[in-house]
């Protein structure tokens, strides 16, 4: 009887060599829980498992066209009622749009306009530079020395709190009704909002992203200038906007009350011989350099916070 077939010498070598190279580390099969780590270091480094930081213009959702279009199609109904409710009151105390473009034009051509704007428009300038420049200085100095914040906040909130009117005769007494008292009153109006939303946003920067840079030898300039600022641009963003609008109001009561001078005035001159149309005209510019204001800093906002993906 003839026995089993007679195995090849390697056989048995064959096996060994299959298993080894099935249980050899290093050797697993991609599944998917064994994906390859990418090394450390070079262009694909551990940047891969970062997110990618969002480049200015990308990443933001586009403006539709339909948005410029609904604000002129609202402008021209707002125009339009305007209009028509103009037609049936007495045009003495209601100016149609006519009336008020007729009063830019001779306001334009006497030059009134130009100089009240340019007075509004320098005072505006000045108190605002000051005003952002002694916030944030005063802020970092408040976030350093703790002592010296809790000592002046009471006394900065209760002045926001008060209104600007009552701060009128004050000045007046104290300081006089020329350029410094405006400056003074805007000063104290965009002050304030700037100084307590920028402390907030120092003391809430991240802890562990301060240590983290200071260990790797950054100098106490590069962490402030590289973390600190950057992480508390939101919130001075908020207080330029707010101390912005605060600004233009407070502005406007100084030009009023302390000096008739600037738009302020032009309106105060302009009820008192019954010129509405020119008050209208001058608050509408008033409005206009609002807007435009508001609009400077959302771009500003955009070029110094491009990680922003809202418009």
């Amino acid at each position: 009887m003839a026995g089993p077939p007679a195995r090849g010498r390697h056989a048995g070598t064959g096996r060994r060599d299959a298993r080894q190279r099935r249980h050899r580390p290093g050797r697993r099969r991609r599944g998917a829980g064994h994906a390859r780590l990418p090394r450390a270091g070079g262009r694909h480094g551990l940047r891969c498992f970062m997110t990618p930081p969002v480049r200015a213009g990308r990443g933001r959702p586009r403006r539709s066209w339909r948005t410029p279009l609904l604000r002129l199609a609202t402008l021209a109904v707002f125009l339009g009622c305007w209009l028509l409710f103009s037609a049936s009151v007495d045009p003495l105390l209601f100016p149609s749009p006519v009336r008020v473009v007729e009063a830019y034009r001779e306001m334009l051509e006497t030059g009134e306009l130009v100089g009240a704007a340019w007075t509004t428009a320098w005072t505006f300038a000045v108190s605002m530079v000051l005003a952002v420049v002694a916030g944030l200085a005063l802020a970092l100095l408040a976030v350093r020395s703790g002592v010296l914040g809790s000592i002046i906040d009471p006394y900065l909130l209760a002045l926001y709190a008060t209104p600007v009117i009552v701060m009128v005769p004050l000045i007046i007494l104290w300081i006089g009704v020329g350029d410094v008292g405006r400056i003074t009153l805007v000063f104290i109006g965009a002050f304030i909002p700037i100084y307590v939303n920028a402390e907030e946003g120092l003391r809430n920067v991240r802890a562990d992203l301060v240590e983290v840079t200071a260990s790797f030898g950054a100098s106490r300039r590069d962490v402030v200038r590289e973390v600190v600022i950057p992480g508390a641009l939101p919130f001075i963003a908020a207080g330029l906007r707010i101390g912005l609008g605060r600004a233009l109001a407070a502005i406007v009561v100084a030009e009023i009350f302390l000096s008739l001078t600037g738009l302020g005035g032009l309106i105060q001159a302009s009820v008192g011989y019954l010129r509405v149309d020119k008050m209208v005209a001058a608050a509408l510019v008033l409005s206009a350099a609002g807007i435009l204001t508001m609009a400077l800093m959302s771009r500003l906002e955009k070029r110094l916070e491009p990680w922003r993906t809202t418009t």
